[in-house]
């Protein structure tokens, strides 16, 4: 039972942050126009992508511990 719990968490986690890239790619899409300067939106969008990853990379970290 309890692989199936951890297998399950994986599954969802992996589900979760391809959804998430994804859509960040899409706002992409949104948030430049053609023949306009969002540089300001593009930014916020790099930031929050850079941030989710280096967040999920110290998540998941051996040396991070949980209580």
């Amino acid at each position: 039972m309890c692989l199936f719990r951890y297998i399950a968490l994986l599954a969802v986690s992996v589900g979760c942050y391809i959804a998430a890239f994804t859509v960040s790619g899409i706002l992409f899409i949104w948030f430049n126009p053609s023949g306009y300067d969002c540089s300001l939106n593009i930014f916020f969008l790099v930031m929050t992508m850079i941030l989710a990853f280096v967040f999920a990379i110290i998540a998941l970290h051996p040396q991070v511990k949980t209580r």
